[in-house]
């Protein structure tokens, strides 16, 4: 006599037919700057870059937009490898109000959460080509003798309620049993999920320039 198997798990079955989707990784340069502020290092990012017509429409449709970047400093060893001395991550999500023909965007860094509304797409544009600023490191936890590499990581997310990274939700296991498959299954395809990547050169503190 056969089993009838768990809804659940009839549909993570369905899901997993449908074949792997490997992550989609770009070549496209990553447009950034490195400079200092007051007593820190910092990092400009160019996210409209990477609001193509495509994803814009993809949000009139509903679905959501995120911007998962995650900033690497090091220091090159002289044998192999390299030192691994600060590190940052931050997720902006984007989405589009069908009410008012509107764009909002929320913001989480360090515990802390901001949301903004932009009444046009070349507002939100703007915002995303010139205030995208993260704080790295302080320069006095940097020997200015020494020379250091960047190394940034920009992921483009859909359906950002399931399919943001792992450390970006406390509980794995929230919600419906089928939100918590259909979760894992973008996770272990990398459905909706493109990702850049760009290092630096290798500089010293004395060649970063002061804001302005």
């Amino acid at each position: 006599m056969l089993k009838r198997l768990p809804f659940s798990l009839l549909v993570l079955g369905m899901l997993l037919s449908a074949g792997p989707v490997a992550a989609v990784s770009i070549s496209e340069a990553i447009e950034y700057d490195i400079f200092k502020r007051g007593d820190s290092i910092s990092i400009w990012l160019n996210l409209a870059q990477f609001l193509s017509s495509k994803r814009v429409d993809q949000m009139k449709e509903g679905i959501d937009l995120a911007f998962e970047y995650r900033l690497i400093l090091s220091r090159p060893r002289h044998l192999w490898g390299a030192e691994q001395i600060a590190k940052t991550r931050g997720l902006i999500k984007v989405a589009y109000q069908i009410v008012t023909e509107s764009y909002s965007i929320s913001t989480e860094q360090l515990g802390r959460e901001n949301s903004r509304h932009f009444v046009s797409l070349a507002r939100l544009h703007q915002f995303l080509s010139d205030s995208v600023v993260v704080k790295l490191a302080d320069c006095q936890e940097l020997d200015p003798q020494r020379r250091y590499t960047l190394e940034i990581k920009v992921t483009c997310i859909s359906l950002t309620d399931f399919n943001l990274a792992a450390d970006s939700e406390p509980s794995e296991k929230s919600g419906s049993p089928i939100k918590y498959l259909f979760r894992q299954f973008l996770r272990l395809t990398d459905f909706g999920r493109e990702e850049y990547i760009e290092e630096s050169g290798p500089f010293s503190l004395s060649e970063i320039d002061s804001e302005d």
